[in-house]
């Protein structure tokens, strides 16, 4: 983590700012105009709040972390949408939800029905059959289990997970934001109980100091000529739920040098192959389709 601690009572001041029902009801009201800026009254209309000194203090008190006044009025900064966001996610309030499990596809090791469940605010990928978990413990928001219709929940969390592995393959936390570096693990044991073996990528957070390991082949799904390759093959990485796609589950990722460091992975569909090498960043420095 970075040596600059937290200040507790920065944070507390700026949660404290917003832990007021007057004060969300403002923010609300200036998320609903889309975006644009309002004048003093024309909030204060949209929220109820017939004391006009009263509702002068509260808004007062989300300035200028939440809310900015420019010269036509006012208006919602960053932090002040992602406030609204937070709410309406669930992720404070809602982590009771959980839903019925739903079966689709098949494991990649036994043949056996894969089951989804989310529980606790986390999404799990399990095989009936031998039990491994294709994955476990991904954060998932409480809006995206409660709002979609039940059958579509395993393909919104494929997509869910793809959006965090390429998110952090790309240098940025998902908790944070801060940089994010990668390293190889290949002396200890699997992280979890994913089905892929190692070498596997970890990836940590500089400023959080957030950590997740995953198999090395996750930074490819990222490269536009291996998203190319898989497309060309019947495979759409935004529809295929990540379980389907046996090689990342596979001996794919083999370290072929030291010094520099050099790892070759096998994209291997059975009817056509790609060969693609990381170099010492472990970015992709080559690529190879195989006949």
């Amino acid at each position: 983590m970075s040596d600059e601690r937290i200040s507790g009572g920065e944070l507390e001041a700026a949660l404290s700012a917003i832990a007021d029902q007057s004060r969300l009801s403002i923010l609300q009201a200036l998320w609903e105009l889309d975006g644009a800026t309002a004048s003093f009254s024309e909030i204060r209309a949209a929220t109820g709040i017939d004391d006009s000194g009263k509702f002068n203090y509260h808004l007062d008190k989300l300035k200028p972390e939440f809310v900015r006044k420019e010269d036509d009025g006012y208006r919602l900064t960053s932090a002040g949408r992602r406030v609204i966001g937070a709410a309406v996610s669930g992720q404070y309030t809602a982590n009771d939800i959980s839903v019925d499990s739903v079966e689709q596809g098949t494991c990649p090791d036994c043949g056996a029905t894969l089951e989804t469940t989310y529980e606790a605010g986390t999404v799990t990928v399990a095989c009936l059959g031998c039990g491994d978990a294709l994955t476990k413990g991904m954060n998932a928001p409480p809006v995206l289990a409660s709002n979609a219709e039940h059958k579509h929940l395993p393909q919104l969390f494929s997509r869910l997970v793809l959006t965090k592995l390429q998110q952090m393959a790309r240098g940025f936390c998902p908790l944070c934001g801060g940089h994010t570096e990668r390293s190889l693990l290949r002396d200890i044991e699997k992280p979890g109980d994913f089905t892929a073996p190692l070498p596997w990528l970890q990836l940590i957070c500089q400023a959080c100091d957030y950590h997740t390991s995953q198999p090395v082949g996750a930074l490819v799904l990222d490269h536009p000529a291996v998203i190319g390759f898989l497309f060309e093959n019947g495979l759409d990485i935004r529809t295929t739920p990540l379980w389907e796609f046996e090689w990342l589950t596979e001996d794919h990722a083999t370290v072929t040098n030291e010094e520099p460091l050099r790892v070759e992975i096998t994209v291997d569909l059975g009817n056509a192959r790609m060969d693609v090498a990381l170099d010492e960043q472990l970015t992709v420095d080559s690529y190879e389709r195989v006949s």
